[in-house]
């Protein structure tokens, strides 16, 4: 329960979901921040797998970029970026890898890592072709890209 609550706390806190346009504060990154860390060590504990850890991941790499820590959120999305990309039979979909392929190049980009624009205009085009090859996945796929481009109009443009 404790790594299900701290997850729910971190995520909840992220300022990426479309529809939720409540603003973040520096003490909600924070707080967000110490769930993300607390759901990392449970699912350790655990030995949860590939997606449980990405996600792990993902939500402490989002509220590092909240909270303006630009290398150790480009860390973070890195991370769970190579748990999703184990091969491992619990590993998240294809999709979802790429989004936290997204996640982490908008994390480059507040990092100042000259190829991280390039790499997210890739993803989103990658998305996009995705979504006019898979139909069934496309509304999904409009979610995942929601997600992207609010993440990058709060935590990217307005850094």
């Amino acid at each position: 329960e404790a790594n299900v609550l701290s997850y729910n706390v971190a995520a909840d806190l992220a300022p990426c979901w479309p529809g939720d346009d409540l603003p973040r504060r520096a003490e909600d990154y924070h707080a967000g921040l110490i769930a993300a860390d607390r759901c990392i060590r449970w699912r350790e504990q655990l030995r949860k797998g590939a997606d449980a850890m990405a996600m792990a991941h993902w939500v402490r790499g989002i509220h590092l970029m909240g909270l303006g820590r630009a290398a150790d959120a480009a860390a973070a999305m890195t991370l769970a970026c190579r748990a999703a990309d184990t091969g491992a039979a619990d590993a998240p979909a294809p999709t979802t890898l790429l989004l936290y392929r997204g996640y982490r190049a908008l994390a480059g980009i507040t990092d100042g890592e000259t190829s991280a624009c390039r790499d997210f205009e890739t993803i989103v085009a990658a998305f996009e072709a995705n979504a006019d090859d898979n139909p069934v996945e496309a509304d999904g796929i409009a979610f995942h890209l929601g997600q992207l481009a609010k993440t990058k109009r709060i935590l990217v443009d307005q850094a």
